[in-house]
């Protein structure tokens, strides 16, 4: 025997059978403090933090790996690139990052932050993370045209150099100049 489904129906069926095998994804924010926890501890050096809302949800994350910043002290350019990502999926957010290159143009991911947005509390909390984990070393800061995140380098800044990324300076360049009708008469 058929049954007839709607794609409605197929998907809540499919979403029900995976929290019943897997529970709900919100009842996994509890392991967020031993996820953190077990990182610290197997990781040397590693950082990892998380806040909360009054109410216990889940509300920060900053993670630094060990190696990573060792590897940033030991032989990086003193160049620090600023980076936003937007997570898609049911809860949503910003991963903010920042990472350095060393000699060999090798990635060293320094710190992320999975942060509800790119507002200017998420983006302090995260440079004040990344200040610990840079220490006293001074550092030229890459950024796009953030308002949020250039507002508290300016407040936390102790003299450190703040460029713009050519790429994000480009795009906003020709996405002014398009919207004004500017470039198109010969």
């Amino acid at each position: 025997m058929r049954c007839h489904l709607t794609y409605n129906q197929e998907l809540r069926a499919k979403e029900r059978a995976k929290e019943a095998i897997n529970s709900p994804p919100s009842a996994s924010f509890h392991l967020v403090l031993w996820m953190c926890w077990r990182l610290v501890e197997s990781i040397p050096n590693t950082i990892a933090k998380w806040t909360s809302t009054y109410e216990g949800k889940f509300k920060q994350l900053f993670v630094s790996y060990g190696c990573s910043v060792a590897e940033f002290h030991r032989g990086c350019r003193p160049v620090l690139k600023f980076d936003t990502c937007l997570l898609t999926g049911y809860y949503r957010g910003h991963c903010l990052s920042a990472s350095g290159h060393d000699a060999a143009d090798g990635l060293y991911p320094l710190g992320y932050a999975i942060v509800s947005s790119e507002n200017d509390e998420d983006w302090l909390w995260f440079l004040e993370n990344l200040k610990e984990v840079v220490g006293g070393r001074h550092v030229v800061l890459v950024t796009d045209h953030n308002s949020s995140l250039l507002n508290n380098i300016i407040k936390g800044s102790r003299g450190e150099c703040n460029v713009w990324c050519l790429r994000h300076l480009k795009e906003n360049i020709s996405t002014f100049i398009s919207s004004k009708g500017l470039g198109n008469e010969r």
